[in-house]
Order: C-alpha cells, then structure tokens, then sequence
C-alpha cells in the first residue's frame, strides 16, 4: 500500500495524530523519539502493515476474528485503529473498520450493561475501554448510554473487601480477584474516569487496595498474579495500574523498573516472563515504561524495536507466543505487539493520564468539553 500524507480522506492519518495527541514534551532526560531515519523508516512500514492486517481481517458484520466474534477481539482491534489516529468518521477504509467495530461492540452492550462472551470478564473490561477511548476521543452521543451501562457492570463487579476483579462477577462468585483481570479493568474504569461517565473515589480507592494486596519487594514494587509472589509480567501490569491510579513513587516505580529491564524483549521467543503472552507482557511493559521515561523507557525502547520487528510475520500479523497465549489467537497477539508499536503516537488518552501537565487518572473530578459529570459506582 502506498502510504499517503493526509488525514481524514486518506489512508495514512497522519494529521489526525498530530490534531489529538496528548503531547507534553521532550521526556525527562530522553532523546527524541524513534531519532534515527533508518529505525524511523522500518518502523513505520512495520506499523502501516500491522494496520492494513487488522482492517484487512475484519468480518462483515464489524468484529475480528472472523469465525468467531469476541468482543476482546473487536476491542483490541478497534483501540489499534484509534491510537494509529483512525477516527470512526474518517472517510477511509481504516475509519470505516473502526465504525463497523464500534457499531458492533456497543451492539453487545445488553440493558445490564453486560457485554461478555467467551472472554468472561477480559472481554467486559477490554470493550468498555475501547468503547471509552473512543468517546473520549470523539464525544459521540451513540457512544454514552453503552459506555455508562459497561462502565456501571463493572463497578458492579468490583469484590467489595479486596477491590479486585475475576472471571465473573463478584456477585455471581466470590473470589479475591486476579491482577490479569483487574489491570483490564483499571484501564476501562480510569479512561471512562478520563471525561465522562466518572467513576466514584470509592470505587478508585478499592483498586489502589487491591494493587496493594498483590505487591511485594522492599517498596511495594513488585506484583504476583494474586498474591506477593512477583513475575516480570504482572509487575508490568501492577506497575502501569499504579500509574494510572495516581498511587505511586519514584521509589516504587524504580523498583518496578528494574525487574522489567532485568527481562528485556529478546530476538528469542522468553517463556521466562511471557504470563498469558510474550506480546502482552511487552504490551504492559511498554506502556508502563513509555510513562516512567527517562533512561529507562530509553534501555526498554532500544531492546524493544528489533525484536518486535522481527517475529512481524511478511502480512503484518504476529502470532500467539506462549501456551497460555495460544488459545487467544492470531488478532489479540498482533494486537498486543501493534500496541508496542502505536505508543509513540500518544493519541490514547489512556497512554497520557497523570503526566506531567495532565490532568490525573486518579479520581480527580473535571469536566471536558462541558460535558455533564455522571458518577458511577458507591458514593462517599
């Protein structure tokens, strides 16, 4: 495909990200982003294909994959196309795949809120957050009534004691929760907190608990599945999760930090730290690592691109790395590594909150846009 400079009436969305990128300057103490021409180049071929993969697999009836709709699938598909710059109303077949997507995701959205299918709970959290970065992105009134009412579902489901999330609702069994399934749902429950609908303090001040319970290390840096026993993949997740909550020290994040960079991407498949994915490890990795910034982001980046790269297959896709990843398939792993990928545009809103000159994910009331403030979840 031959990429074009433009925006909403072209392939290559270039003004659009410019136009909505969250930007707040040079990192602190940071080159600048992708510096070399030649890395420059590679990468952008490598995310132009990731892209025309994704829309090019699309089905019909506006989900991914094909044989088997998922809402995990279509959320994570459909948050791709947005952080590239892709807007529903775009008039290029990039903005159509992400309308078709958004169209179906709020379709599965029933009158509880409930939007879940094979995904269990992954895929309430994972299309609530792409129903909200979409709204935040774009204020579409078809988005709010599905995007309270998934918001809403979730809140519900919160475990009322350890703040944590699980498979199925608390209501329904109650267990403790698991930081996999929570840090999903600390993302779509911080970006909806982004404009509106917010999420109440209470509901906020529950996950902070719950990343707590599960941290460990000598300043509370490190983070196991469900308990204190820590792995480099979700002290990836616990380490973004505190970011976004607005919990968090330098300390603490340093001491993240170091277990991360102790496990870097490698031109080798590493089970070693791989949880339910290599990608999604990385995914969080580099999310966490991109905010952290500095010398850090800087080691993570340079040991990042090359590999990622590499296992990008000749269509633009990655496969599943990992036996826990296998079974998810083809899309959410390119997905995953696409993410990497898409970072550096800073058009998330999710990517940006509690930086510098932003305002926080942490629970702080604002209103955006002049839109009317709706408070989810226990009030204090």
């Amino acid at each position: 495909m031959t990429v074009k400079k433009g925006g909403a009436n072209s392939n290559d969305p270039s003004a659009s990200r410019r136009a909505l990128r969250f930007s707040y300057g040079q990192r602190t103490g940071g080159r600048p982003l992708l510096a070399n021409p030649q890395v420059m180049s590679v990468y952008n071929s490598g995310m132009v294909k990731a892209i025309d993969w994704i829309t090019d697999n699309q089905s019909k009836a506006g989900h991914w994959p094909d044989s088997k709709p998922r809402v995990a699938d279509t959320g994570l598909a459909v948050l791709c196309l947005l952080s590239y710059g892709v807007l529903p109303q775009d008039k290029t077949k990039y903005g159509q795949a992400t309308k078709s997507g958004l169209d179906w995701l709020s379709k599965q959205v029933n009158s509880k809120g409930d939007m879940r299918d094979s995904g269990r709970m992954y895929s309430q959290a994972i299309g609530a957050l792409a129903l909200s970065e979409a709204y935040n992105l774009t204020k579409s009134k078809k988005l709010e009534i599905p995007l309270k009412l998934a918001v809403n579902f979730l809140v519900q489901a919160q475990n009322p004691i350890t703040g944590g999330w699980r498979y199925t609702p608390y209501q329904t069994k109650q267990d403790p929760g698991d930081l996999s399934v929570t840090g999903w749902v600390i993302m779509a429950l911080q970006s909806a907190s982004y404009s509106n609908p917010l999420v109440s303090k209470q509901t906020q001040a529950k996950m902070k608990l719950f990343l707590d319970m599960v941290s460990a290390g000598k300043n509370k840096g490190l983070y196991g599945y469900n308990n204190g026993r820590p792995k480099p993949s979700t002290t990836a997740i616990g380490m973004y999760c505190q970011q976004l909550v607005g919990k968090t020290t330098p300390s603490r994040q340093n001491e993240s930090a170091d277990l991360l960079l102790q496990n870097y991407p490698t031109n080798l498949h590493n089970h070693h730290a791989v949880g339910c994915g290599q990608y999604h490890y990385w995914f969080y990795a580099t999310s966490a690592l991109f905010i952290h910034g500095g010398k850090d982001w800087q080691d993570w980046e340079d040991k990042l691109m090359t590999p990622l790269l590499k296992f990008q297959n000749p269509d633009g896709s990655w496969d599943p790395v990992g036996p826990q990843a296998k079974p998810t398939g083809k899309v959410i792993a390119t997905c995953w590594a696409t993410m990497c990928l898409s970072i550096y545009n800073q058009v998330l809103p999710i990517t940006n909150l509690n930086k510098p000159g932003s305002e926080s994910g942490s629970g702080t009331s604002r209103q955006l846009n002049g839109s009317k403030k709706t408070i989810i979840g226990p009030q204090e």
